[in-house]
């Protein structure tokens, strides 16, 4: 059984697919996971991704979502994504490289090693940077009302560390 599904929800990312691939390979090397694109793109995204699976070291599906089928967007893509995924656990990573592989598979080997439920990684604790990987004001805006909004609705909760 495959351990770990790797959702990567995609629209128009043909710039970072062969990156994306790459990095994803190198980082997961000793995780038994898949890769599971959920593509919504109406670029070349999909013929990509089916080109990097062939040499690909783990395992790769796409599910390309036709235009009827990509109603509400992101959130929708990951739902999909989870619905298809044969893991035991799932992770969700964008494909613009916002979430770097390396730090997803450190969450991922951390998660099976306490054997968590649910592992979050966020630029709020330890070494993260609020300022890298956001593209522009609306996007780190974004970001803060989130923080604000979990920080509102979970007020005991607390960063933990990024090594528990």
């Amino acid at each position: 059984m495959t351990q770990l599904t790797i959702i990567v929800p995609t629209r128009n990312e043909v710039d970072n697919v062969t990156t994306l691939f790459s990095r994803v390979n190198a980082a997961f090397a000793d995780i038994q996971a898949e890769i599971l694109v959920v593509d919504d793109s109406d670029d070349s995204t999909p013929f990509l991704v089916a080109e990097q699976a062939q040499i690909s070291a783990l395992p790769v599906r796409l599910l390309h979502r036709p235009r009827d089928e990509r109603h509400g967007g992101l959130g929708s893509a990951v739902v999909a994504g989870a619905r298809h995924a044969r893991g035991e656990w799932v992770v969700v990573m964008d494909a613009d490289l916002q979430h770097p592989p390396e730090v997803v598979a450190h969450l991922a080997q951390v998660a099976a090693r306490h054997s968590a439920d649910i592992v979050v990684g966020t630029r709020y604790a330890g070494n993260g940077s609020t300022g890298d990987g956001l593209d522009g004001a609306r996007r780190t805006a974004g970001s803060s009302t989130a923080t604000r909004l979990a920080r509102a609705l979970f007020p005991g909760a607390s960063p933990p560390s990024p090594t528990r």
